[in-house]
């Protein structure tokens, strides 16, 4: 898990103590999205996610969202961003075309994907954010 090292956090050169993100629903400082960032993608690799790994991404345009590419930056994974408005076909070619090992899926999405052969990973999910 050397990748998670905090060190190589792609935003660790800003304050942190500035916000990173605000929004309607959530205001985050660098250190706060660092947290979270690091903790999700320490479960990633307790999900067997890692370095080279292409991972789909089905979802919302919101903050899990942003999140989730962060923590799979973190680790070297590569995201692949699915548009949720895709027919249950054209997700799974999409998946096959990329080589994905795996697939992050929205709840509200998550009755469109189910009966794919690619492991799903619902999200939002409760990582660990104590780092």
């Amino acid at each position: 898990m050397k990748n998670l090292s905090p060190e190589k956090f792609i935003l660790l050169k800003q304050n942190p103590l500035d916000k990173s993100i605000i929004s309607s629903s959530v205001n985050y400082t660098y250190d706060e999205l660092r947290k979270k960032v690091l903790g999700t993608a320490k479960f990633f690799h307790k999900q067997n996610i890692s370095a080279g790994d292409r991972v789909g991404i089905i979802g919302q345009n919101d903050i899990d969202f942003v999140i989730n590419v962060l923590a799979l930056w973190q680790i070297f994974a590569v995201p692949v961003l699915l548009n949720n408005r895709l027919t249950e076909i054209e997700i799974e070619e999409q998946l096959l075309l990329a080589n994905c090992s795996s697939l992050l899926v929205q709840k509200e999405f998550y009755e469109k994907v189910k009966s794919l052969s690619i492991k799903n990973i619902k999200y939002p999910f409760i990582a660990d954010h104590d780092n």
